[in-house]
């Protein structure tokens, strides 16, 4: 039931960059965008070599399986000031996840069989998985002030979650989640009397 793996890119990357949401799909990070070439209105986008580390693991044993996972991305970025302000930022992320069968089902990397899926006239109720999520996001500090504005983005974010699912058989499961999102602000670049922007 043990599996360690490892996953990676490296290539060039130009153009836009893609912000961070939350597993609520809250936008919490984003660089600068505008036309101008000044601080605040400077563009920021990919310009250079983009390579991603991910080493993971996971282990199952009997109806508990436990699932971990680290994130290493660093990204060569430019801000168009007039003069090309060029930076190699690196961002780190990282979630461990468990869930357990209360119904007694093997867990499984792949998809889960329910032993009795749901017939309540043979007594079949599918299988229910209670599971469990806790993960968290660094941004890189040299982002701030330069690539993103610190009064609308986060420097990190720490979340968890707890969920039930219904495997009703093979092939259908209903899922109910609740996940919170705690934020890191950065203070680079701000003022003690500036007034920090939503993060939506």
């Amino acid at each position: 039931g043990l599996g360690i793996g490892l996953a990676g890119t490296a290539g060039n990357q130009e153009g836009s960059l893609r912000g961070f949401t939350t597993p609520g799909q809250q936008r919490f990070f984003g660089y600068r965008t505008g036309t101008g070439i000044n601080a605040a209105s400077a563009n920021v986008s990919a310009d250079g070599e983009h390579w991603r580390l991910a080493p993971q693991a996971y282990y199952y044993w009997g109806p508990l399986g436990i699932f971990g996972e680290y994130t290493l991305s660093e990204q060569q970025v430019r801000r168009d000031d007039g003069s090309a302000t060029f930076r190699t930022l690196r961002n780190t992320a990282w979630q461990v996840a468990a869930s357990y069968f209360v119904t007694g089902e093997d867990n499984s990397f792949r998809p889960v069989v329910p032993k009795n899926p749901l017939n309540p006239a043979e007594s079949g109720w599918g299988a229910w998985e209670l599971a469990a999520r806790v993960g968290g996001l660094d941004v890189d500090s040299d982002a701030f002030p330069i690539f993103s504005n610190p009064l609308n983005s986060a420097a990190g974010a720490f979340s968890w979650g707890v969920g039930v699912n219904w495997h009703v058989n093979r092939n259908f499961k209903l899922t109910l989640n609740y996940e919170q999102t705690d934020f890191r602000l950065s203070n680079a670049g701000v003022s003690s009397t500036a007034t920090r922007a939503p993060l939506l």
